[in-house]
């Protein structure tokens, strides 16, 4: 999927831009401007930094900034490809220290003209400046836990800064952590695709509700080893390999030649914020054009689950065991017709040539073992195993949630306000112990009266049981820094141990009368209802006890937690284990789909949602004091949530139940 226009430029620190002392630092400065982008991004043909030296990326206002990137960016080849940056001016700041080993080697030879708006915004990265189709899935939806995994596999792809793709880190039969990415032929096909091509990873919601994600965690650069046109496959050497708070994970592979029964893509449709498409049935051996080998694709009929799109190439497919079995091609599937789809056939890019650049072989089984297939891999172990977790939960909505008085608004409760509430917090319960690498927050609200404002947001983590206790760390960050409307990744300068319970606790600072800010909210009228803390004076209160409601609420938060020493599985933050029995499920039309509950229950609320959160009507009647029977009839097949909420006890009864649809 192309976004952007290529144009060839010779910029270099000798022929451009100009050069000031400040202090101990010697400062290159050049501003770009192409009218009318709606983002810019770098290729730089030589970029060799000496160690101390900083680039930094922004764009005219400051509002959008990308770096500092270091002589830890240095690669063999001396090529780099940065990410876009918002707008049509771009700065480029190079700050090297007066005794420096040596003078850096820096050109530009492409700038890359966004005309879609891959990063119009700041609250707009994606592309076309909308979200995917309304049938996608957000892969962290709490019924999606089976792929916890393989999702931290999947990226997404610019290459050469002009075009967007999907691709996927895969295993190699020595389970040594070499980052070799797999996606399409027809993505990267050139050695000077692969170091010019910016991979992506943990692009993502952080749960199933649909909210653009941080877009940090990036590599710049490849090296291509094997590729074929007639196969459409690639397979690229990352520059580098991504580090623990990346949370990588490399897909284990099969080169069956064996259909498999069912399947499934994660991949960024449009270039957004990572989804997932299954096929529950058998995939069929097929060709797609005379311009590929014949029979060479995996093709899926139908998706009984999500879509793809324009940027979804080269994602991977997957078999029921989670293991790679090829790529995407390309096909017609979309949300209103979600058909006919081909994957390139991973046993096929294996070995069909001899050629050690066109065939998988010599690059995934370098010990010439001969296997048929191997399971996934993790690189990292003990503290340097990282993963990510959220109080949200799947019925969950996030909002700008204002503190509202006699109908007027008088400014947020997770932000500014008038009541001079100016710190929240939320309470963490996800392990017995733990070391905290950052967190990452969703921003509702973000206006700063002036570009020099000195705005500031804490983030600190506190121990305690109930509320806020003991400080831990604090770390502060300046609002400029921040995106609207997204998820922001706040890493920490070190890694915070803590033991059991934690809170994180957001202070807002040095704003002026005019600046607004606030985190996004969740609502909730069921237990467990409530995770969200707000301080008034020097004490701290609940949602509850400060709306005089009962409504609870969540910070649209997720924390990054290494070295976990065992996860808490009856999380209090999340839905209570409630006793039900539902039967017969999956289940077909015509048959009536029964709930019993372990006491008898006064239901005040059913209701049944699909997959992407829409409310559907669904006939059900309540023959008995602990029963609940339902009538799918005329719905499509797929699954759906239901949440019951009885009247007496204000508890939440959820279930996800399988419809067939007819026999």
């Amino acid at each position: 999927m192309r976004f952007a226009q290529p144009v060839e430029v010779s910029l270099n620190t000798k022929n451009s831009g100009r050069w000031l002392e400040v202090g101990n630092y010697r400062v290159w400065q050049l501003v770009l401007h192409s009218e009318g982008a709606k983002s810019l991004n770098l290729i730089f043909d030589r970029y060799k930094l000496p160690d101390g030296a900083r680039l930094f990326l922004f764009s005219a206002d400051q509002s959008d900034l990308i770096g500092a990137f270091t002589s830890k960016n240095n690669s063999a080849n001396g090529v780099f490809a940065s990410s876009p940056v918002a707008g049509d001016q771009l700065v480029v700041q190079y700050e090297e220290p007066v005794n420096a080993a040596f003078e850096a080697e820096l050109s530009i030879r492409q700038v890359n003209h966004d005309f879609i708006g891959i990063q119009s915004l700041k609250s707009e990265r994606r592309p076309l400046g909308h979200a995917a189709g309304d049938c996608n899935i957000n892969v962290n939806c709490d019924w999606l836990d089976a792929y916890r995994d393989e999702k931290n596999a999947a990226c997404r792809i610019i290459v050469s800064g002009i075009d967007l793709c999907s691709g996927a880190l895969v295993n190699n039969t020595r389970n040594d952590g070499t980052p070799y990415v797999y996606t399409a032929g027809h993505c990267i096909s050139t050695n000077k695709d692969a170091n010019e091509s910016v991979f992506l990873f943990n692009y993502e919601s952080p749960y199933c509700g649909d909210i653009d994600g941080d877009a940090s965690h990036s590599l710049s650069g490849s090296a291509l080893r094997a590729t074929s046109d007639s196969l459409d496959f690639a397979l690229v050497e990352l520059s580098a390999a991504p580090p623990p708070e990346y949370r990588p994970y490399y897909l284990g592979w099969d080169r069956s030649t064996t259909p498999p029964d069912s399947s499934a893509s994660i991949h960024h449709p449009s270039g957004d914020v990572k989804k997932i498409t299954i096929d529950r049935n058998k995939a069929l051996v097929k060709t797609y054009s005379q311009d590929y080998v014949d029979n060479g694709f995996w093709y899926i009929g139908s998706w009984e689950e999500g879509t793809t799109e324009g940027g979804s190439s080269g994602a991977a497919l997957i078999n029921h065991k989670k293991r790679l079995i090829g790529s995407l091609t390309g096909g017609a599937a979309t949300c209103e017709s979600p058909y006919r789809d081909y994957f390139a056939r991973l046993d096929l890019a294996w070995n069909y040539y001899p050629q050690e650049n066109k065939q998988l072989k010599r690059w995934l089984d370098p010990g010439n073992s001969n296997v048929q297939s191997i399971s996934g891999f993790s690189p990292f172990t003990a503290e340097n195993l990282c993963g990510a977790y959220t109080n949200l939960r799947d019925e969950d909505t996030h909002a700008n949630l204002q503190i509202m008085e006699q109908g007027v608004s008088k400014g947020y409760w997770s932000g500014t306000n008038d009541y001079g509430f100016m710190a929240f917090a939320e309470r963490i319960e996800k392990s017995v112990s733990a070391e905290l690498s950052g967190v990452s927050i969703g921003v509702g609200a973000l206006s700063l009266g002036r570009s020099n404002s000195e705005g500031k947001i804490s983030i600190a983590v506190y121990s305690g049981n109930h509320y806020p206790e003991r400080l831990l760390y604090i770390q502060d960050y300046s609002l400029k820094s921040l995106d609207k409307g997204v998820m922001n990744y706040l890493a920490f300068n070190q890694r915070v141990e803590t033991e059991g319970v934690f809170f994180i606790v957001c202070s807002i600072e040095l704003l002026e009368e005019s600046d607004v800010f606030s985190v996004l909210l969740a609502k909730r009228e069921v237990e467990p209802l409530n995770s969200f803390f707000i301080q008034d004076g020097n004490e701290w209160y609940t949602y509850q006890e400060k709306t005089n409601g009962q409504e609870g609420s969540a910070m649209l938060m997720e924390v990054i937690l290494c070295h976990v020493d065992t996860l808490v599985s009856d999380d209090s933050l999340k839905k209570a284990n409630l006793e039900i029995e539902v039967f017969p499920n999956p289940f077909h039309s015509g048959q009536e789909l029964l709930i019993k509950f372990d006491k008898p229950i006064n239901p005040y609320r059913v209701e049944v949602f699909d997959l992407m959160g829409r409310q559907v009507s669904v006939r059900y009647e309540h023959p008995g004091d602990r029963w609940l029977s339902f009538d799918f009839s005329g719905l499509v097949p797929g699954h759906y949530l239901l949440n019951i909420v009885d009247a007496g006890r204000k508890r939440n009864y959820q279930t996800k139940v399988v419809y067939l649809g007819d026999y």
